[in-house]
């Protein structure tokens, strides 16, 4: 297998990458590294493993024949550990990639290699060395595809996708399986139309909330879709989302208040050819918000999580902010759709980001593909990120008060306000520090007050030199908890 050194961070940055800033920076770019061979090949999907993180891919560079699936074990750095191939003489692709309570890992697709049709939804769940412990194939004579398998409480899986039906097009797919990959269930949902199901999740009542796209129903070309189902799949509500245009959703993710948040694209509304679509319904799917974001040209959001800090990243592509053709989108919204911060990467070229995780570090690992470097036509793109600096801002917030400064953004003072519960210890400590982690400013020791207690910054350092505009972090320490709050310095 070929594989491509990182380039260096500060290349990186002045080539490579365009920064749209709201009221924080965007984590910095630790590496990236692309992996494949002379001809196609796309990273799908990536979670973390033991350390490192483990990649679902496909592509034609490797394997039997066709398209076949790749898994590989790649360390912190991006090294490759071990890179394994999946599939017949026909095509293969892996579209997710999770792991199981047993410490393996599960991913789904599709083979046209094996099954009973023209291509069979394809479970395939191996160890950490990515040796198969078993697969499994779903399907009719025709067409059938996953694009998300998750796993359930009893231990089993929840798999969602397509299946082709004569007479009714292509319906949204849906099978539950035993912690074998024996199926419980399997039951199709749509019209006559294309319809699919692109994820799904467990609910607290054991249900199941499934997001897609629909052809078949709703005023537009095509319409986002979100299914809640019972326990044996029977529909108990749906909701449809957008308007005239062509209106996708990739990714539902439950919040703890019973909402969802529901990610994709949509060209019915925005400020271009396209845009990244969030929207927040409620428990029962109506809709409480929307938002989308973008530019004049197409983007659009593959995949999101819940991050550290509660909050929403979303990964995707751009043409609007693109260096080059397209590049790797990621932004970080709040749970008002208000914009945190956006970044983009790539080359001069075409570039995709396809799914992203959270790291132990607060940081993120993104899985898509790039056309800008590498041996092949389209190669494997990974790419690590450093901290996300807004996700340790509550750190400790149910043992210290809030701290409040005022004005944010600040040109000439800011004023900052903030107590220590009785809990605490008598004497704290507030310290400034810049992007690069070094303390700028001290306010050493700060004596215990039961009233809120104020003291002025006025942007200087200790020994009184005014410091340069930019985001510095303000520490709020008392006893062994601490609160970090944001602060923006322009002149």
């Amino acid at each position: 297998m070929n594989y491509y050194s990182r380039i260096a961070v500060p290349v990186l940055l002045i080539s490579c990458l365009f920064t749209t800033q709201a009221y924080a920076p965007p984590p910095d770019i630790l590496w990236y590294e692309v992996y494949g061979g002379t001809e196609e090949d796309y990273g799908r999907a990536v979670c973390q493993a033991d350390g490192g993180y483990m990649v679902a891919a496909y592509g034609s560079s490797f394997g039997a024949g066709g398209d076949d699936v790749y898994v590989m074990k790649i360390n912190e750095d991006g090294d490759t550990l071990w890179f394994k191939t999946y599939g017949g003489v026909a095509n293969e692709r892996a579209f997710s990639i999770k792991p199981t309570s047993d410490n393996h890992y599960i991913i789904s697709g599709f083979t046209s290699s094996q099954g009973s049709g023209g291509s069979d939804v394809w479970l395939l769940k191996v160890d950490e060395n990515g040796d198969t412990a078993w697969t499994s194939y779903f399907g009719n004579l025709t067409w059938d595809a996953a694009y998300c398998a998750n796993e359930t409480s009893d231990n089993g899986f929840i798999v969602a996708g397509m299946s082709t039906i004569y007479g009714y097009g292509d319906q949204l797919f849906l099978v539950k399986t035993d912690a074998n990959g024996d199926s419980i269930w399997a039951k199709a949902y749509g019209g006559t139309d294309q319809d699919y199901g692109h994820w799904v999740k467990q609910t607290t009542d054991g249900g199941y909330i499934v997001v897609g796209r629909t052809y078949s129903y709703g005023p537009g070309l095509c319409n986002g879709w979100l299914l809640k189902t019972d326990a044996n799949g029977d529909t108990m509500w749906t909701r449809l989302y957008g308007g005239n245009g062509e209106d996708l959703l990739y990714t539902v993710l439950p919040l703890s208040d019973g909402s969802y948040i529901l990610v994709g694209g949509t060209d019915s509304w925005g400020a271009g050819l396209g845009d990244v679509y969030v929207v927040r319904a409620g428990a029962d799917g109506d809709t409480l918000w929307m938002n989308w974001y973008g530019g004049a040209n197409a983007d659009q959001g593959q995949h999101a999580i819940i991050t550290h800090d509660g909050n929403i990243a979303i990964v995707g592509y751009t043409y609007s902010y693109a260096v080059g053709e397209s590049d790797v989108y990621l932004l970080k919204i709040d749970l008002n759709g208000d914009t945190l911060w956006t970044t983009t990467v790539g080359g001069i070229y075409h570039d995709f980001g396809y799914y992203l995780d959270q790291t132990p570090d607060s940081g993120y690992i993104i899985a898509g593909r790039t056309r800008s470097w590498g041996a092949g036509q389209s190669d494997v793109y990974l790419i690590k990120t450093g901290t996300d600096l807004g996700a340790a801002e509550n750190e400790g917030r149910d043992i210290s008060t809030n701290p409040t400064v005022f004005p944010n953004p600040f040109s000439t003072s800011a004023n900052i306000s903030f107590g220590v519960d009785s809990r605490q210890y008598s004497v704290g400590s507030m310290r400034i520090y810049d992007v690069a982690g070094r303390c700028v400013k001290s306010f050493d020791p700060l004596p215990y007050a039961q009233s809120p207690m104020q003291i002025t910054w006025d942007g200087t350092d200790d020994v009184k030199n005014m410091l340069p505009n930019g985001v510095y972090l303000l520490r709020l320490t008392a006893g062994e908890h601490s609160e970090t709050k944001k602060l923006l310095l322009i002149r």
